[in-house]
């Protein structure tokens, strides 16, 4: 693979993700997203952009950004419209809006929008929907060259109809603080990190830019490096960077760190700061609420994201670490937030 192949490889889910909110449904190169995205691309390399050409762009790279994959997912994208408390009063988005926070939102894919009672939990209760699946790399090129917007398309269309905010988030942190030794960091090094958002920058400049990652949970060496980079690209590069968005898949005990996480990450050079994939095993009352309360205590905090409606649709079901039980009842938890809200 040449270096010009290679340089593509960043942009491809950024420059896609950021046109999917004014796109129609479509399954093929030949359509907006893929023109769009294969403009942006050629544009960063500074190349002439043809639309036949783009289904022969080599972008073999399977992605996934669950913590136990191996997946080469080194970037984020973050979109999010104003704030707006659309969920029905005395809901979660309600009361957290009610405090200046953005949203407490949710993920979500069409599995959970064909599930009636999914729906109506979302509508109640949430303020944003998190694509779970459908706008990974491999959702949307699952075979080279062969594209697939449809499940994007769906969740989109669903969140901007039902005045919801949506977001796209990845990771890049290996667990000691330095960068996944990945094809884009051994290629570009750490400049790929400038390079990408700020072809999500040049795609979508309204855009709000999120670095995001999983096992931000306690002040360590993750977060530190996370810092130590957001801080080093926006003294370069002002304004490259928007927010950092810390996971959160916790374990029972662990919400304690979250006030401690959250003002090492607010301490950075940006503007925000997010939960972006909130989950805890058992769902235990302290340690929702000290999450909850450490978001609203934070002022850069602006939103707090669970992994899931119910714990029927969580990637953890076994452990049920949501607010809602498998029959859609709010759970103990759920009470607890909203009495502290």
């Amino acid at each position: 693979m040449g270096d010009k192949m290679l340089k593509l490889l960043p942009f491809v889910l950024l420059a896609i993700s950021s046109v999917q909110q004014v796109s129609a449904a479509k399954n093929d190169p030949n359509t907006l997203s893929a023109k769009v995205a294969a403009k942006v691309m050629m544009e960063i390399l500074h190349q002439p952009y043809n639309e036949h050409a783009y289904s022969d762009a080599d972008a073999n790279t399977n992605t996934n950004v669950d913590p136990d994959s191996n997946s080469d997912s080194y970037y984020s994208y973050h979109y999010r419209g104003p704030p707006q408390p659309s969920a029905s009063a005395g809901g979660l988005q309600q009361k957290l809006a009610s405090h200046g926070k953005y949203y407490f939102g949710a993920c979500a894919d069409p599995n959970t929008l064909n599930i009636a009672s999914n729906v109506n939990v979302l509508k109640s209760d949430f303020g944003c929907v998190t694509p779970e699946n459908s706008m990974k790399w491999d959702a949307t090129e699952p075979n080279r060259g062969q594209f697939n917007f449809g499940n994007a398309d769906q969740l989109v269309n669903w969140a901007t109809s039902n005045g919801k905010m949506w977001d796209v988030c990845n990771e890049i942190f290996e667990e000691n603080g330095s960068l996944r030794q990945s094809v884009f960091a051994r290629v570009l090094g750490e400049s790929f990190v400038t390079v990408a958002f700020q072809a999500a920058r040049k795609t979508d400049p309204k855009a709000v830019l999120y670095i995001n990652d999983y096992n931000l949970d306690s002040v360590n060496a993750k977060v530190n490096g996370m810092v130590s980079l957001v801080n080093r690209v926006n003294q370069a590069n002002p304004g490259t960077i928007d927010g950092i968005g810390t996971q959160m898949h916790l374990q029972s005990g662990q919400g304690s760190t979250a006030q401690a996480v959250l003002t090492a990450l607010a301490a950075a050079n940006v503007k925000e700061i997010a939960i972006t994939e909130l989950d805890i095993v058992q769902a235990p009352v302290n340690d929702y609420t000290q999450v909850v309360n450490a978001c609203l205590n934070t002022p850069k905090c602006v939103g707090v994201t669970v992994w899931g409606v119910s714990d029927t649709n969580s990637w953890r079901a076994s452990s049920n670490p949501l607010l809602f039980d498998g029959q859609y009842r709010p759970k103990a938890a759920y009470n607890a937030i909203i009495s502290a809200l």
